[in-house]
């Protein structure tokens, strides 16, 4: 005997847009949500990379595999063409961005929002044509302060690489090369390479510059946060650093990371604070 059961605990997510939050249960528009934690999870060195796989109708791509390159986000496919821009709308803690999302530290994130369909436009205006990512930090907490760190050392290296050739059996094929490309006519070692490459064969001096300038990449991240408050003003502050080394010389990239947030509520009716973010 099987028995279904409604499973209504989603139904009480607590979901951002635009200017406010709403249930999810009573939000009509399309949207996805990821929380801080599943992107700790990831050890990905941006936001849009630890974003990759984790909200559906969203394509994030790399825009090259060297170490810190940017993603490019589209959202239900491209809907621009030709030169126009079709990247979505970045807001982070309510001001729209141009630049920054990519340096943001992953860890100093508490959630992210996608509005994916024309009720984001409603809100934002033609400049959600292409979608709107919502982007909530993490604020301070009343209680005893709180230190957190997170942290990791890793390495990357190549899972395949191509079997080379040797050095006689480089020099064989370059002689059956001209040999081919010339109705059959065999040419002396002279006439084929120069006088350094002969030298090199005749002392058998070869080198093998793919495993000369590529190697076993380290990386490490490592994030140090605090939080905490009274009943009238709270913060948090974080630094993180990060380092990706890459698999071909000399490609390397290193990125530091700091960020204080104070909210300050003296009155009831009064709440003002500040939002400092630097990364270099």
């Amino acid at each position: 005997l099987v028995t279904l059961r409604e499973d209504t605990e989603l139904l009480d997510e607590v979901v951002v847009v635009g200017y406010g939050t709403m249930k999810k249960k009573d939000l009509l528009g399309a949207t996805s949500m990821v929380s801080g934690d599943q992107l700790a999870t990831n050890s990905s060195i941006s936001v849009g990379g630890a974003l990759q796989g984790k909200m559906s109708g969203i394509n994030i791509l790399s825009s090259s595999g060297f170490p810190g390159a940017e993603t490019s986000i589209s959202i239900r496919g491209v809907g621009t063409f030709g030169n126009g821009d079709a990247s979505p709308l970045v807001v982070i803690d309510g001001i729209p961005v141009d630049q920054g999302f990519e340096t943001l530290n992953p860890s100093d994130i508490e959630s992210v929002n996608v509005l994916k369909d024309a009720s984001s436009a409603a809100i934002y205006g033609s400049r959600a044509s292409n979608g709107v990512v919502l982007v909530t930090t993490k604020r301070g907490k009343k209680g005893t302060a709180k230190i957190n760190y997170s942290g990791y050392v890793g390495f990357r290296k190549y899972t395949n690489l191509p079997d080379m050739m040797s050095g006689d059996e480089y020099v064989q094929l370059a002689r059956e090369s001209v040999r081919a490309s010339n109705n059959n006519v065999y040419k002396s070692d002279s006439e084929i390479f120069t006088s350094s490459e002969l030298k090199a064969i005749e002392n058998n001096n070869y080198f093998d510059w793919l495993d000369a300038v590529t190697h076993t990449a380290l990386m490490t991240n490592h994030t140090v946060s605090a939080a905490g408050g009274n009943e009238v003003t709270t913060y948090a502050i974080s630094a993180g650093y990060y380092y990706e080394d890459g698999m071909v010389d000399p490609e390397e990239y290193s990125r530091y990371n700091l960020r204080a947030a104070v909210d300050i509520q003296p009155k009831d009716y009064l709440k003002f604070g500040i939002n400092l973010y630097g990364a270099h």
